[in-house]
């Protein structure tokens, strides 16, 4: 009889679980959840502050671009020249005409052509020398950084019909403009402005 008993014991301890094989209670998993939600909040916080801050050092740098992209806007305005076959061509999306570029191989500056045209939300300067203008062959290329949503030139000339000069948003001919206006729209992640540029073209006489 008391072998039977301790028999049955045995087979009960045998039955009951192990209590270090066993999973994670409810509360447990709980605990670890809200863990790790503590965790990833401190590092999404963390990250967000370095992007803030990042934008706050490039504010400065991109200022200074989008400056000197705008002053070599308007030499290159004011150096145009009439020259055959070199024509001004200006529509509201790019303005391709004459004007004075640096040589090759950082010699003095020569007759070439520029081309400023809005593409991929960035606003762009080509530039070509004399020779490299019929061949299209791009010689250089100046993006500027602050972000262009959009742009349009546009072009202030005489009317023979109306007999006033008046802005048109397109011109071509041998002759120049008397003026060029860029408007663009310039995101920096703050805020989006409006941005307007117009340069006059010295008359010769």
């Amino acid at each position: 009889m008391r072998s039977q008993v301790t028999s049955h014991k045995s087979q009960v301890k045998a039955d009951k679980p192990d209590s270090k094989a066993r999973g994670l209670t409810f509360i447990e998993l709980v605990i670890v959840t809200s863990m790790l939600a503590v965790v990833g909040l401190a590092l999404y916080a963390t990250f967000s502050a370095g992007l803030r801050i990042l934008k706050k050092t490039q504010a400065p740098i991109a200022e200074e671009d989008m400056a000197v992209f705008l002053d070599k806007f308007a030499v290159d305005v004011r150096n145009s020249h009439a020259v055959k076959p070199l024509l001004f061509h200006g529509t509201k999306e790019t303005v391709e005409f004459p004007t004075l570029v640096a040589g090759r191989e950082g010699g003095n500056r020569t007759i070439g052509k520029v081309i400023y045209l809005h593409e991929n939300d960035l606003l762009k300067r080509q530039e070509l020398d004399y020779s490299a203008a019929y061949t299209k062959r791009p010689e250089r290329i100046k993006t500027i950084s602050c972000p262009a949503k959009s742009a349009a030139f546009s072009y202030y000339l005489f009317d023979d019909e109306k007999k006033e000069y008046m802005w048109s948003d397109a011109y071509s001919g041998p002759a120049l403009p008397r003026a060029v206006r860029l408007e663009f729209e310039c995101d920096d992640g703050a805020e989006t402005r409006t941005i307007t540029k117009t340069v006059s073209v010295p008359v010769l006489e």
